[in-house]
């Protein structure tokens, strides 16, 4: 994407790189909770509160599936800050938002 618009590269790398990471850890614990003695989480898709409170699942994958997510949301969040910023601050000279390929545009909004 930074090509596309003339950069160099992203507005902060090591950022990208830690919003990588972030994103694959938090991916591998969620999936590691397949792994526990109870299983993954069983509340459901959307871990709605009726099944998320502790009577109904009590075991480690749950926790897992949601410190996962967590993980991921925030890794993903850096990552588009990362993006926005670079399109928005990094532009080539003459490159102005009009000019910029469809691509960019759908990662900018």
């Amino acid at each position: 994407m930074p090509l596309q618009i003339g950069a160099p590269d992203v507005a902060f790398p090591r950022l990208n790189m830690f919003a990588y990471w972030l994103y694959l850890f938090g991916s591998l614990i969620a999936v590691s909770g397949f792994g526990t003695p109870n299983g993954a989480a069983d509340f459901g898709w959307f871990a709605y509160t009726p099944l998320s409170t502790r009577p109904y699942s009590s075991n480690i994958g749950d926790d897992l599936w949601i410190m996962g997510l967590a993980f991921s949301g925030f890794g993903t969040i850096l990552g588009a800050v990362n993006f926005i910023t670079t399109i928005i601050c990094m532009r080539a000279p003459g490159m102005t938002m009009f000019r910029m390929p469809i691509f960019t545009w759908n990662v900018l909004l």
